[in-house]
């Protein structure tokens, strides 16, 4: 416990300290692309802002285009899943739905609805 006091009484603020290391680049780059603009750091020279905007021209494009991939990879992957607990069950004798009814959606949305103000989001 005292290690961790030391440490917090010794550390200094991020803003004092030298910011382009990885992780701040990392975390600036990431910002620039998903389109939430420069954060609480921005270029200051008008060869980097000139940059930025370069950057998140390539970039926000190649972004979206990188998260419609992974998730057509995760829809398929859950199709995959949900095929292969049909199949399954179909094979121990339970009968599975073809469809899905709206009654069937109403259902989970109320359960969920419920759920929801049960816990007291």
């Amino acid at each position: 416990m005292q290690l961790f006091e030391s440490v917090a009484i010794k550390s200094i603020p991020h803003k004092a300290g030298f910011q382009w290391q990885f992780t701040g680049s990392f975390y600036f780059a990431t910002v620039v692309i998903t389109t939430v603009g420069y954060g609480h750091s921005a270029p200051e020279t008008m060869a980097g802002r000139f940059f930025c905007m370069v950057f998140a021209l390539a970039g926000i494009p190649l972004g979206l285009i990188m998260f419609q991939s992974i998730g057509e990879r995760v829809n398929t992957f859950i199709a995959f899943c949900l095929h292969s607990l049909q199949s399954y069950l179909h094979k121990r004798g339970f009968d599975c739905m073809q469809e899905v009814a709206p009654k069937h959606l109403l259902i989970v949305s109320v359960s969920i609805g419920s759920s929801i103000i049960i816990i007291g989001w």
